[in-house]
């Protein structure tokens, strides 16, 4: 049987899958981020991401689960996981 084939027989129905929407603050660490924001506002937070856009976020705490979740190759479709963020 082909690849295609297989895999597409075993996704799951859409009334049986199950989503988990997952905070990006809950995902990544941004205490940093969130303090700059509130403390001194929407401008200070904006020029504070720019001057850090080439560093990446330390995990947080959901970080495991959806690595437990997410297989390795999360580009391949994997029936009944489907990634996605909230902001």
């Amino acid at each position: 049987m082909a690849w295609g084939r297989t895999l597409w027989t075993r996704m799951p129905k859409p009334e049986n899958a199950v989503t988990i929407a997952v905070s990006s603050r809950a995902l990544f660490r941004m205490d940093e981020e969130q303090r700059i924001y509130m403390e001194q506002g929407v401008e200070e937070y904006v020029r504070y991401q720019l001057e850090h856009e080439n560093e990446p976020f330390s995990p947080g705490p959901a970080f495991p689960f959806v690595k437990l979740t997410c297989p390795p190759h999360s580009w391949l479709p994997t029936p009944g996981i489907h990634p996605g963020g909230l902001s």
